[in-house]
């Protein structure tokens, strides 16, 4: 049957789309995707023609089982629609969150579905600060990012803050393109002070029931690893009636990519899921422009800790090493960390309690303890300690980095102990600097036995 030979021009066209310098000519004179469709089913046209001409009916069933499966697929692809569309449904729920800035941070996830959420977040939205949460291998690293005033920008730079932790950005106005004085974005890694309210989201793509093609969108809140509100969305492709392949390959921003399939009508169900899942966060819109100059008011920094402040921290870290059951609010470790003189002198008591907190199993506890004693320069700042209290120094740290490793916490930076490993790093490189250090600690095993 020489009309089926027509059907060569279709492989002979996708060689040619496949070749970037080709393809870039046929969409120069018109967009080739649905040559294929017009080569197919003029192919089956000519050889209803010829079968009829030359009386060979047989190859008709050419043509049948083209037109013919292609529709029994096309009636199975819209009867998939209203089963899908409820299962669609289902997933959402619809409860508010109650989101309060003042008591909750909002931890993004990112993800494709979500990209670009958080700088929309706080330039549309009545919000000033996000967390960003970003994969790290296994893990994530989170990143609080908020707008601050010029006071705190300024004093940005006087902490030692670990490489790559702190940074702050100039504010632009979206229209003009200009900086916004008395503001800056802070981006800052710090342990979370306040209640995690988590946004989430999640894209599927596949076929239902194996003929109706759908991408779904899934976004979820969660409160304390509780999911309170969970919004879906998704889009399919209900099949045309006639059949219509397609095929093209385009440039994309970092490679040539091809793509084809049935052409069919994209129907969005549950449309706009993000959406929805800010309105169940409460969030009122509100422009930057609007909330930019009550930041700006402000005249202290954030980073200023001094007078009745500097004596309830130190107030509160006095009370929390006295019990070793007792917790310090991360609000004042964030606070704390901001001033380590305050407790630079308690330096032999902080590393005693972080060792028997890790051997009471008490992670909390014993993340608040290594995240003050990171931040303090061990032994140089120090008058000259005693040996005994260097090697015992050297040997809580030790012996409470041991504990974690077993236990198998240490690689995950949002893990509690996660900067107990570079704490023991950074107090045992001090000591090799330290003569005296470094013979009182010479045969301290790696691990020591008890605190």
């Amino acid at each position: 049957m020489k009309s089926l030979l027509i059907l060569l021009f279709s492989p002979a066209l996708a060689i040619l789309q496949f070749i970037p310098y080709t393809s870039v000519l046929f969409l120069m004179f018109g967009p080739t995707y649905f040559v294929h469709a017009f080569i197919f089913n003029v192919a089956m046209l000519a050889v209803v023609i010829e079968a009829f001409i030359k009386k060979e009916h047989a190859w008709l069933l050419v043509p049948v089982v083209w037109f013919g499966g292609y529709e029994a697929l096309a009636v199975m692809n819209w009867k998939a629609l209203e089963p899908f569309r409820a299962q669609i449904a289902s997933q959402n729920i619809g409860a508010a969150v109650q989101f309060d800035s003042k008591r909750d941070a909002l931890v993004i996830e990112q993800s494709e579905p979500i990209a670009g959420l958080p700088d929309r977040l706080l330039r549309d939205y009545s919000l000033n600060e996000v967390v960003i949460s970003r994969p790290a291998g296994r893990h994530f690293v989170r990143t609080r990012r908020y707008l601050a005033n010029t006071a705190t920008c300024r004093r940005l730079g006087d902490f030692p803050w670990d490489e790559g932790r702190a940074s702050a950005e100039q504010v632009t106005d979206d229209k003009t393109m200009t900086p916004i004085a008395g503001v800056c974005w802070i981006n800052r890694s710090q342990r979370l002070d306040r209640a995690e309210v988590k946004l989430a989201a999640t894209v599927e793509e596949g076929r239902f029931q194996g003929v109706l093609p759908y991408r779904t969108e899934v976004v979820s809140l969660t409160r304390a690893g509780r999911m309170v509100a969970q919004t879906a969305g998704a889009k399919v492709k209900r099949y045309a009636w006639f059949p219509l392949p397609y095929f093209g390959c385009f440039p994309t921003n970092s490679r040539w990519a091809c793509d084809g399939g049935l052409w069919g009508e994209t129907v969005a169900i549950q449309d706009k899921p993000i959406e929805r899942a800010i309105a169940a966060l409460g969030l009122n819109r509100s422009t930057l422009a609007e909330r930019v100059g009550e930041v700006a008011a402000e005249q202290a920094s954030e980073f200023d800790v001094s007078g009745p402040e500097a004596s309830r921290l130190q107030k509160e870290l006095s009370d929390f090493l006295q019990d070793d059951s007792a917790q310090i609010a991360q609000s004042y470790v964030n606070r704390l960390v901001l001033r380590s003189d305050l407790y630079k002198s308690r330096l032999p008591e902080l590393a005693a309690a972080l060792c028997r907190s890790a051997e009471l199993n008490h992670p909390e506890r014993a993340a608040a303890l290594a995240e003050l004693l990171v931040k303090l320069p061990a032994f140089r700042s120090f008058d000259p300690i005693e040996p005994s209290t260097q090697r015992a120094i050297v040997s809580h740290v030790r012996r409470a980095r041991g504990i974690v490793k077993r236990d198998g916490d240490i690689d995950d930076p949002m893990s509690p102990y996660w900067q107990l490993v570079r704490l023991d790093g950074q107090y045992d490189a001090e000591c090799r600097r330290l003569p005296e250090c470094r013979r009182a600690v010479g045969d301290l095993p790696n691990t020591p036995p008890r605190c």
